[in-house]
């Protein structure tokens, strides 16, 4: 299993967290249309270079309230266990938010770190598919 930063996960994302590479490759492999497949491996690669400091701190920060909310007690029949899978959601959507913004102030080096590590990119900014 290797996790990290990579680019095209999904056709419509540019970079993402990827939780497990061969869990995605298998994935694609499986499920997605043969004719996109080709593209699909090619382009789903590892992001090597330094992302900004900003986006790899919130990214940490969305995973760990990620695990939390993975390991909250949702299936105990209490209130408690209720309010604990709530503020753990709470804190996971805020950790999310707080990591798309990341991205979104530093657009455009991830976009210049894509170009240098993704040649002959068919991204258009929306989908790997332009149409």
């Amino acid at each position: 299993m290797s996790s990290g930063y990579y680019w095209h996960v999904h056709h419509d994302v540019l970079m993402a967290w990827c939780w497990d590479h061969d869990e995605r490759w298998r994935y694609i492999n499986e499920h997605k249309p043969v004719n996109e497949q080709s593209l699909r491996f090619r382009l789903f690669q590892p992001v090597v270079g330094e992302l900004p400091v900003e986006v790899v701190e919130a990214g940490e920060a969305r995973n760990k309230a990620w695990a939390g909310l993975k390991a909250c007690p949702k299936a105990w029949n209490t209130r408690k266990a209720e309010n604990i899978a709530d503020k753990t959601w709470r804190i996971y959507a805020a950790a999310s938010k707080a990591h798309d913004a990341a991205i979104a102030l530093h657009q455009a080096e991830i976009e210049a770190l894509h170009a240098t590590e993704c040649p002959d990119c068919p991204w258009d900014g929306k989908s790997i598919f332009p149409e």
